[in-house]
């Protein structure tokens, strides 16, 4: 394993379902507290903010083996025919600027690179609003699957730009599930979700980049269909609404599970000691066979005890090496 490609080759290793060093290290979104803990003085209030020149010391500094940078654009009130075709939806230049600013200065550096898109559905009832979302389903369903296409093309043309690009792995965030399930009856969502995520990562898979899927949630509803589309990574495995131990029983030699250390519990009012212990177990049950990276259950936002966060990072470079 080449030096300058050991934290890369180890996360593309671990997508792959190759038995790496030690279980990766990633987190999509560290927040302020966490960024003033280690810095000190810090102008940004989350890491995927960051111009790569700060970025990158930092998640090498940390220890993660994936640099992230996210698109994420959405209008309000984006919930009658008349305000869909007025709006004009903002060019993807500024992005790719910044995508292309992060891969220069990644050249010769250890860390891969992710970049993450939002998918049809989250985009789509966050623009519509919830309330106006539910009910144009059953009233004006076409208005909803219009909202729908605009954001599935807006997308994917992005998205055929990132793949010219030699980035390290693409991420689709949509957050398609609540504690209890989908958020629609199952069938009803899959019909209106499955054909405009196949479009919207129909060049990825063209492309042989390495996709994962971001959803919050209950993931056994959907964990199937993520799955049949080439998707080679889920997370985070929200610990209050998924077994994790049970989803790599029934999934785990079909695609690598990611997270499920709780936010809300140990690493925000634990200790230390507490957050090694879970970490420890957790390794424990999800090393067998590879496929496992380690982040927390969500993002490391500001209710995350800097300290705990620490830990976990200590624990799984000390606990998570394989042989």
């Amino acid at each position: 394993m080449d030096a300058t490609d050991s934290n890369k080759q180890r996360y593309l290793a671990t997508l792959r379902g190759e038995i790496p060093d030690r279980v990766p290290l990633h987190e999509t979104i560290l927040n302020g507290r966490y960024l003033r803990h280690v810095l000190g003085e810090c102008d940004y209030e989350a890491s995927h903010e960051m111009p790569p020149e700060l970025q990158i010391p930092l998640l090498r500094r940390i220890g993660l083996d994936m640099a992230s940078l996210g698109f994420y654009w959405r209008p309000t009130a984006l919930n009658t025919w008349a305000r869909l075709e007025a709006e004009v939806f903002p060019p993807l230049d500024g992005f790719l600027e910044r995508v292309d600013r992060h891969l220069a200065a990644l050249r010769g550096e250890p860390l891969g690179l992710l970049v993450y898109v939002h998918g049809p559905l989250d985009t789509t009832y966050l623009s519509m609003g919830y309330m106006e979302f539910f009910m144009s389903v059953n009233t004006d369903p076409a208005l909803v699957e219009a909202v729908m296409d605009r954001f599935t093309a807006y997308h994917r043309q992005l998205i055929e730009e990132l793949v010219k690009r030699p980035i390290d792995v693409i991420q689709i965030v949509d957050d398609i599930a609540m504690k209890q399930g989908t958020f629609l009856e199952p069938r009803q969502q899959r019909g209106l979700w499955l054909p405009r995520m196949e479009q919207l990562i129909e060049p990825i898979r063209k492309a042989g980049i390495p996709m994962q899927f971001h959803s919050d949630g209950n993931v056994e509803a959907f964990i199937e269909d993520v799955i049949a589309m080439g998707f080679s990574a889920i997370n985070p495995i929200e610990p209050l609404c998924n077994d994790i131990r049970e989803v790599k029983r029934r999934w785990g030699d079909r695609i690598t599970l990611m997270g499920n250390l709780d936010i809300g519990g140990v690493l925000s009012n634990g200790t230390p000691e507490q957050v090694e212990a879970e970490m420890r177990d957790l390794l424990r049950d999800l090393m067998p066979g590879g496929r496992y990276i380690a982040m927390s259950g969500s993002s490391i936002a500001d209710c995350v005890d800097p300290r705990n966060y620490d830990a976990m990072v200590r624990t799984v470079k000390r606990h998570g090496r394989y042989g």
